[in-house]
């Protein structure tokens, strides 16, 4: 039977792993989380300007200041008419670009025959959950979040398909899903 000294130091081991863990862990978020909440007063004035022309029954707005690549961009997030809007502006307070979420029976019926053909001859077993219109200035295009099965081009897993406003698939980028056990 081990000492009670020894018993000690082996919970005194126990813990300090978690507590590195921990650690650990927190260090990462930083390291990962490139969005960062801000405060209204921060914004700068050109975007509390756009939002007060355009978007004046706003509610539920939250300011965010995020870095994409090797340039930095604000966002706000607010609801209008129970529908989510991401809009997306250059430092400068210039929009760059604007999403609203919407439901895929939204979508003009002849365009959703085509995502579905597309979607079809992409993926094996898909399914559709969440769509939205994506507007960078001017170029309507239909974002499209999937569900798939593993087939013979992808592996089974989350995707974003990116379409243009006649339904021509743009894009297709798998999305990264982290969990919390694989950083240990």
């Amino acid at each position: 039977m081990p000492s009670l000294n020894k018993l000690a130091q082996l919970e005194i081991n126990h813990t300090m792993k978690n507590v590195l863990a921990l650690f650990f862990f927190l260090s990462l978020l930083n390291v990962f989380s490139q969005e960062k909440r801000i405060d209204k007063k921060l914004i700068p004035e050109q975007i509390k300007t756009y939002l007060q022309l355009n978007y004046p029954l706003a509610n539920g707005i939250e300011y965010f200041k995020k870095k994409e690549k090797d340039s930095l961009r604000y966002e706000v997030e607010f609801k209008l008419n129970k529908q989510e809007y991401n809009l997306r502006f250059s430092p400068e307070g210039n929009l760059v670009e604007v999403e609203r979420e919407i439901e895929f029976d939204e979508i003009q019926p002849s365009l959703q025959q085509i995502i579905k053909a597309t979607l079809s001859q992409n993926f094996r077993k898909v399914k559709i959950k969440k769509a939205q219109e994506v507007d960078p200035v001017g170029t309507k295009r239909i974002e499209i979040y999937v569900k798939v099965d593993k087939g013979d081009k992808f592996k089974a897993g989350f995707y974003t398909v990116m379409f243009d406003g006649s339904g021509k698939l743009l894009s297709i980028e798998e999305e990264k899903l982290y969990s919390i056990e694989s950083i240990f």
